[in-house]
């Protein structure tokens, strides 16, 4: 009985809408229509991102040749000041000046990535008296150059020097690049004791602290 009423009523409805051209050729229409619109739409978002993508390159590429000409007024810039800083280092006697052109001369020379001369002038910059900040600097530049280049041992005595001889930023410095340097030579009591000889208020202190906890997790994982 309920099937019947459900069939009857869908005759009904078939009559009025479904088989009615009145009402089912304006639905269909718009449904064509509905359809067409959205095609429009992904059509025209997928040209607008090609033509983003396309501006974005010619931007690449308009700036590319910016950026090299960029390095070159770097270099430029890097060779002035070099020609200045060498004027400094030529005059007479022992000035503070001198030993501060030396290790600015030697920064200028890494950017370039021309270590050896870099190294020339650090030499030079070390000669500075104790007391001058700048010899406990290049030290600490020295120790890291040699450390780049896997000369761990000579990077250690510089940094012995200067945990010897200063206090505060310098000897924390110190004592962390030296902390590095034994864990590079696999000497782990020697790594955690400097990195523990950091003072608490050091910039270098959290960094030091996180070493040392890779270091006792690897050596847990060594005896499992």
């Amino acid at each position: 009985m309920e099937k019947n009423k459900f069939w009857e009523k869908f005759e009904n409805f078939s009559k009025k809408y479904l088989f009615n051209k009145k009402v089912f050729l304006p639905v269909i229409l718009g449904i064509f229509l509905f359809i067409i619109i959205l095609g429009i739409i992904a059509y025209t978002n997928e040209k607008r991102t090609d033509k983003i993508q396309e501006v974005y390159i010619n931007a690449f590429n308009k700036l590319k040749p910016v950026s090299d000409k960029m390095d070159n007024l770097n270099k430029e810039r890097i060779g002035l000041a070099i020609k200045e800083l060498e004027k400094t280092i030529d005059l007479p006697g022992n000035s503070s000046e001198k030993y501060i052109a030396y290790l600015n001369l030697a920064d200028l020379y890494l950017k370039m990535n021309q270590k050896e001369t870099a190294l020339k002038y650090l030499s030079k910059a070390e000669e500075a008296p104790s007391d001058f900040l700048i010899k406990p600097m290049s030290m600490i530049m020295t120790g890291r150059i040699y450390m780049e280049d896997g000369k761990i041992d000579e990077a250690i005595e510089k940094f012995n020097y200067i945990i010897k001889k200063y206090e505060g930023y310098f000897k924390d410095t110190a004592l962390y690049y030296r902390g590095i340097c034994y864990e590079m030579k696999n000497d782990i009591n020697m790594a955690i004791s400097s990195y523990k000889m950091i003072t608490e208020n050091s910039i270098y202190n959290f960094e030091a602290k996180k070493n040392i906890e890779v270091i006792e997790r690897l050596k847990n994982l060594e005896v499992k």
